[in-house]
């Protein structure tokens, strides 16, 4: 639901963001999928070094900082920029799910 959640307000943040090209205004929504799929890359090698339940917590720190900072850009790069670490920090529960069987067994 992240990933799309601005799809409806494309045309309004276009117009504020003075984005004339069709393509950047998809763009910026669809960078986060791409942030999403890269996550799992970086966060399931450090949740063996650090701990599953420590990255989970940062890259949802992570994910809540930078998507709110999606919201409050000032131009197209910010925009793009941030949702895409959004993305980074919103695909941690695909990179360490067996965090939430771990917790609930009492073995994390």
């Amino acid at each position: 639901m992240s990933s799309s959640i601005v799809a409806p307000a494309t045309e309004k943040i276009s117009e504020n963001l003075e984005i004339t090209n069709p393509a950047i205004g998809e763009i910026s929504y669809s960078i986060f999928v791409l942030g999403y799929a890269f996550g799992p890359l970086f966060l399931s090698p450090l949740s063996e070094i650090y701990g599953r339940s420590r990255i989970l917590q940062i890259a949802n720190l992570f994910y809540l900082i930078f998507n709110t900072a999606a919201g409050f850009s000032r131009n197209t790069a910010e925009l793009i920029a941030f949702r895409f670490l959004s993305g980074l920090g919103g695909s941690a529960p695909l990179a360490v799910r067996t965090t939430y069987a771990a917790i609930g067994s009492g073995r994390y």
